[in-house]
């Protein structure tokens, strides 16, 4: 199975990337925490489309569906 990971997909995790690194780097992410970091994921997942709205239940799933095709992406390249 070909599975392919879009431009809107790379956004976020581009994004958790950044941030994780600022994070771990130094503590803090710009002007945030965690929690902002958390913010932050869940404004770009529902601005690229990738959740309908900004409720739990939707951040979930779309991160579930995210890595499920992550993973399915880099396994077909192994």
């Amino acid at each position: 199975m070909n599975v392919e990971i879009d431009e809107n997909d790379l956004k976020v995790l581009i994004g958790i990337a950044a941030n994780l690194t600022a994070y771990l780097a130094t503590g803090r992410s710009g002007d945030g925490t965690l929690d902002k970091i958390d913010e932050r994921l869940a404004r770009d997942l529902k601005r690229f489309g990738l959740a309908e709205d900004d409720s739990t239940a939707a951040m979930e799933e779309a991160m579930s569906h995210l890595t499920s095709r992550l993973h399915a992406a880099l396994g077909d390249r192994a």
